[in-house]
């Protein structure tokens, strides 16, 4: 058994998180507006604010599941940071985004729709150039074994 990361190994772990994560936020968005305080126009806002960095990412990293992992090599070796980093982001996007919906579906302190924009916003903005950076790291081109 083999005790290195490769990149491959990360790679289909993070996709795996990437698309649950972007699968449950979407899940839970829709819950808020089933059970929830958010009506009509405050949840398609909401949709819409809160989609656009995870989907992209979604879509990079369906595109990569789709394309069957059998003729895509390990990759090469990466350090434990390099894994704990691309890994931790997302989750932290993830957290943050569920976070939100959390303390509007309690109204926390008065956390209403606009409140709950204005992070997603936030969120949006601030994990976006670090989700693209790790998207086209894992997901931008996919390296394939060299033909003989």
């Amino acid at each position: 058994m083999e005790d290195t990361l490769t990149q491959g190994a990360i790679r289909n772990l993070v996709a795996a998180l990437i698309l649950g994560g972007h699968l449950s936020i979407f899940i839970c968005a829709l819950l808020l507006g089933l059970v929830g305080p958010l009506k009509g126009t405050d949840l398609v806002q909401v949709v819409l604010i809160g989609s656009p960095i995870l989907c992209v990412t979604a879509g990079a990293a369906l595109r990569f599941v789709l394309e069957g992992h059998s003729d895509v090599w390990k990759g090469s070796s990466v350090t434990a940071t390099f894994a704990s980093v691309v890994i931790l982001i997302p989750s932290a996007l993830i957290a943050s985004v569920l976070v939100m919906f959390y303390a509007i579906f309690k109204q926390i302190n008065g956390f209403g729709p606009n409140e709950l924009k204005v992070g997603l916003g936030a969120i949006e903005t601030f994990f976006g150039i670090f989700i693209g950076m790790i998207s086209d790291k894992l997901f931008g081109t996919t390296p394939r074994r060299p033909m003989l």
